[in-house]
């Protein structure tokens, strides 16, 4: 299994287990300030925040590496005007 798959397997399954645990403990019996379970769920809303921030860094950066290398590509071909020296024509004179 190639370490991207693996990387996206694990980027997934955080984003489904954290918002499962949200859903879960949304209504919760809150004991008040020293509350763990409240504590938690911002720790693991504010982890959900930078995911989303670094994945979609991550997803413009790619792009942006795409564009660049594709566009380099473009360029570094020259394409040469088709004469009979190129075809390597013979001639009969």
């Amino acid at each position: 299994m190639s370490p991207a798959l693996v990387l996206l397997l694990l980027f997934v399954s955080i984003i489904v287990l954290s918002t499962v645990f949200l859903v879960m403990h949304a209504n919760h019996d809150c004991i008040g300030v020293e509350c763990h379970i409240c504590v938690i769920i911002k720790n693991v809303k504010s982890m959900l925040e930078h995911m989303g921030k670094t994945l979609a860094t991550a997803v413009l950066s790619g792009t942006l590496l795409l564009a660049v290398m594709i566009s380099f590509a473009r360029s570094s071909f020259v394409i040469l005007p088709s004469t009979l020296l190129n075809e390597e024509v013979k001639l009969n004179i």
